[in-house]
């Protein structure tokens, strides 16, 4: 057991590797602690006092606690139940939660008396107040120098802010409903927290829809007045007229006149009367694509939030814990999938027929921006040391927090780290090694044992994809690499990057100048001044506006996770995902084979597979005497049946046993006993596309 002792009279700290077993008294641990570090005082721990009577299993030690020596210990008081919280989600402070209680303000800035502070350049000393009312939360700009927005627009007077995003210099916050859905968690015999990991409860995801916008009215052709028509018929009539000396067809020459144009009126009136129907069914069909566009953008950057989980989620994840604590699995599309910000993106929905004028595409407004390990297998990140720190603690802890380390193992090889920034990580439960040891090196001593390590562990793997390609090897590893840039001009570690992700390796590379960074990192989230950009291989660049939480919130997280285990994750507890027989049986030549049956007469009883005990064996006596093996194709029926008939001929000579095949589907699977029959002079085969004669042999056989 790993533990942090202090002195709170020196202020000192110690880490001890405490080698003890689960029924020792407390006191005796006591007693190998002050023989190893001098320290004075009652032990407390989380504010209490450690009986020393207790056995260690029972007690508050527990891997990654820290042990003050005389501190008094203290009660935590119970604060009321909140139904609000104030969340950092981004920005120096990114994980910070404040709870919100009715009656109450919650003032933010920069100096240590506000009650959540941003030590952050852009924040004003006292900067916003919010205020938590009855019904609503609203926010009030205390003069600040650079003021606040929320959801983008600058607060001018005392704004609404529930379910709000707000901007207050380089940090996001948000007002949500307080719901923690606490893990399973118990206490092991050996003292340990045991999480035992829920069904995922996974919802829909986004798939973009179509939205067809509306075909813009065509415009009707206005023919204009007909002065032609109208004067000829009057002309006719005035020639008429002189002609015949008649003035009534001056009367009759009017007429013709006087109904084109009544004609003309009422035509124009009825295309206006169309032309106004036209415009109003366009704007309705345009407002009805543009409501179906916004819905489906905010559906999409709301699966897009919940897919890609905030630091402040994360952290809050790994100290409760929460029942998201280690969820995804291998088999899951975001495995190894990693948030690196946030950034403006164009939105996915599908956008048919002409646009209106002046129409902007849909557009996601600081939406989550990451990468997939299992995609690209070498990340890279660059930029100074304070911000890079802060960066690669974030891709650390977020691959801690949501992926178990009996599925994900974590090496860091850091020569130059600072104890202080990338050292806190070493409590992570997915850096201990087997025998106890951290995974890291901090040290160049250090660093040769991991590059060893991951040396022989890549010639396990490549020799296990040889015999079995499709062979999946577990569990996946990621190895970050941090100031390795002298390291890397030596043939070993430069093998591991070429040749690990085919085996199943990942790569974090940090470096202060992106141009030391290895080239097969083609994702690459690069700090350049005060701008961020996340490049990618197909040549794309976009701005970022970074994810980054502080050492101490790492280290919180990481003490969180160490004592923590999964239940099933114990070796040998798991079910292997393959296996072969001569794993399990070995590999005998003909003679063995025969001195075996020369000892051993009827054995019935064959191994066919492997459980979470090891070797699982089926007796056809005791278990049978009939069988059924069912199964969809290719779910592996003739693997089996290959593995049984291998068993039982191996047991046992010809004269203990024969086999009759019988086929009744034909085709390509009768292949399945090519090998037995090539193989066995015991066996006949019998399918329904022979002649009759073997098919009717197959009752007195």
């Amino acid at each position: 057991m790993r533990l942090t002792v202090e002195d709170d009279a020196t202020g000192v700290m110690s880490d001890v590797h405490v080698d003890c077993e689960p029924s020792d008294r407390v006191a005796d641990v006591l007693a190998m602690i002050s023989a190893a570090v001098p320290v004075r005082g009652a032990p407390v721990v989380n504010g209490d006092l450690v009986p020393p009577e207790q056995p260690v299993a029972g007690s508050p030690l527990r891997e990654g606690s820290v042990l003050h020596f005389g501190r008094e210990p203290h009660t935590v008081p119970a604060r009321p139940a909140a139904q609000l919280v104030l969340r950092v989600v981004s920005g120096a402070a990114a994980g910070t939660e404040l709870p919100l209680l009715p009656g109450r303000s919650v003032v933010v800035g920069r100096d240590a008396s506000c009650q959540l502070v941003l030590d952050d350049p852009d924040v004003s000393r006292r900067h916003a107040q919010l205020v938590v009312g009855p019904r609503r939360v609203t926010l009030a700009d205390l003069g600040s120098r650079n003021g606040v927005q929320v959801d983008g627009a600058a607060v001018t007077g005392a704004a609404d802010v529930d379910g709000k995003v707000i901007q207050i210099g380089g940090s996001r916050l948000v007002v949500e409903a307080y719901r923690d859905r606490a893990a399973a968690v118990g206490r092991g015999d050996a003292g340990e927290l045991l999480l035992n990991r829920t069904p995922r409860s996974r919802p829909q995801r986004f798939e973009p829809p179509t939205v067809a916008m509306p075909a813009r009215p065509a415009d009707d052709d206005d023919r204009g007045f007909p002065v032609l028509p109208a004067l000829l018929p009057l002309v006719a009539a005035v020639v008429m007229a002189l002609v015949l000396r008649n003035p009534v067809f001056l009367v009759f020459g009017l007429l013709s006149p006087l109904m084109l144009v009544g004609s003309w009126w009422t035509e124009r009136r009825r295309r206006q009367r169309r032309g106004l129907r036209a415009d109003e069914t366009y704007r309705a069909g345009l407002t009805a694509a543009r409501i179906r566009i916004e819905a489906a953008t905010d559906d999409e950057d709301a699966d897009l939030r919940a897919g890609w989980p905030d630091p402040a989620t994360t952290v809050r994840t790994a100290i409760t814990p929460r029942v998201q604590l280690w969820e995804r699995q291998p088999a899951d599309d975001d495995w190894l999938a990693i948030r690196l910000g946030r950034a403006d993106r164009p939105a996915t929905v599908q956008i048919t027929g002409d646009p209106p004028e002046g129409w902007t595409p849909p557009t996601l407004r600081l939406a989550p921006l990451g990468v997939s390990l299992v995609d690209q297998p070498v990340l890279g990140l660059a930029g100074p040391p304070g911000l890079l720190d802060a960066q690669l603690a974030w891709v650390v802890t977020q691959l801690a927090v949501h992926h178990s380390p009996d599925e994900l193992r974590l090496a860091i090889i850091a020569p130059d780290a600072d104890e202080g920034q990338l050292g806190r990580l070493r409590w992570l439960p997915h850096l201990r090694a087997e025998d106890g040891s951290v995974g890291a090196g901090w040290d160049p001593a250090g660093a040769e044992r991991i590059i060893k390590f991951l040396g022989d562990e890549l010639q396990r793997r490549s020799a296990g994809r040889a015999r079995d390609p499709a062979r999946q090897a577990r569990p996946d590893l990621v190895v970050v690499l941090a100031g390795t840039a002298d390291l890397r001009r030596r043939p070993q570690l430069t093998n591991l990057l070429n040749r690990g992700p085919a085996a199943g390796l990942r790569f974090v590379c940090a470096e202060a100048d992106e141009r030391q960074l290895p080239d097969g990192a083609r994702a690459r989230l690069v700090a350049t001044g005060r701008e961020v950009v996340l490049r990618l291989d197909r040549g794309e660049s976009r701005a970022v506006v970074p994810d980054e939480i502080t050492a101490a919130t790492a280290e919180q997280v990481a003490r969180s996770l160490a004592p923590l285990r999964r239940v099933g994750d114990a070796p040998g507890q798991a079910v292997p995902p393959s296996v072969r027989l001569a794993e399990l049986a070995g590999e005998p030549d003909a003679d063995e084979i025969r001195a075996a049956w020369g000892l051993q007469q009827d054995g019935t009883e064959v191994v066919i597979g492997a459980d979470a005990d090891g070797p699982f064996l089926v007796d056809i006596a005791r278990d049978g005497p009939h069988g059924l093996v069912a199964g969809i194709s290719g779910s592996g029926k003739s693997d089996f049946l290959r593995t049984l008939i291998a068993g039982l001929a191996r047991a046992n000579p010809p004269t203990a046993v024969n086999f009759l095949f019988l086929d009744y589907k034909g085709g390509a699977p009768s292949r399945t006993w090519t090998p037995c029959r090539t193989s066995s002079a015991r066996s006949r085969t019998s399918t329904p596309g022979s002649p009759p004669g073997p098919s009717r042999r197959c009752a007195p056989s």
